[in-house]
């Protein structure tokens, strides 16, 4: 809605059909056209085949995804982006950070394998996702992926190209600059700098707790 109401052309996906129902309810009580489809972000690319877009945005959704289906997605969402059009991803939980407030608010829950990160679901604090996950078999595993898995710069590696080499033009953290800095604990800052130091070179939004990213197709 907030790129629609400055004149952007804007065609918004979703796999959740009540979701896009709420949208296309929001959008018409505000006039704005937009156009929603039900599909699935690993079918953009055979969709709009002979499309090229501005700006692509993965709005807290890519930790919902499998591995297969981020490569997927990512790859082929920068595949029809224009030459200087901009990747756009937000609200992602960084899978290197030391603590997941996302999904199980435990401590390096995001680093551990999922089968491991599954058993120990249940020493979560968080009601209606401690008691959930038991048997570990094909269904519940991908239940408990769709809950949320942390995401870091490694698919953009394998999808796209070295994050080294990605033009980054804007994070949340930069963006935000000192006031972000002050919103972070000291413990935080210090785990930023750490992981900075370990590996020097690529934007330090890559860093921060969760991906806020605009990256920038050369």
């Amino acid at each position: 809605m907030a790129l629609a109401e400055q004149g952007a052309k804007v065609i918004g996906i979703d796999i959740d059909e009540g979701a896009l129902q709420v949208a296309k309810d929001r959008c018409k009580i505000y006039g704005l056209e937009v156009e929603l489809m039900m599909l699935n972000a690993t079918n953009i690319s055979n969709t709009f085949l002979d499309t090229k877009f501005d700006s692509i945005i993965f709005f807290a959704c890519i930790e919902h995804m499998t591995i297969e289906e981020r490569l997927t997605a990512l790859k082929s969402a920068w595949d029809i982006l224009r030459k200087g059009g901009l990747l756009v991803i937000i609200e992602t939980p960084n899978r290197l950070w030391y603590f997941d407030g996302h999904t199980s608010q435990l401590p390096f829950f995001h680093w551990l394998p999922n089968e491991l990160a599954f058993k120990y679901s249940r020493f979560s604090p968080r009601e209606n996702f401690r008691e959930l996950y038991r048997e570990y078999d094909a269904t519940s595993k991908k239940n408990f992926l769709r809950r949320g898995r942390g995401v870091s710069f490694h698919e953009l590696d394998i999808a796209i190209k070295p994050a080294l080499d990605l033009r980054v033009v804007s994070s949340l953290s930069t963006f935000e600059g000192v006031r972000y800095r002050l919103g972070q604990s000291k413990l935080e800052r210090r785990f930023k700098s750490i992981l900075r130091s370990i590996y020097p070179g690529i934007h330090e939004g890559f860093f921060d707790s969760s991906l806020d990213l605009i990256i920038e197709k050369d």
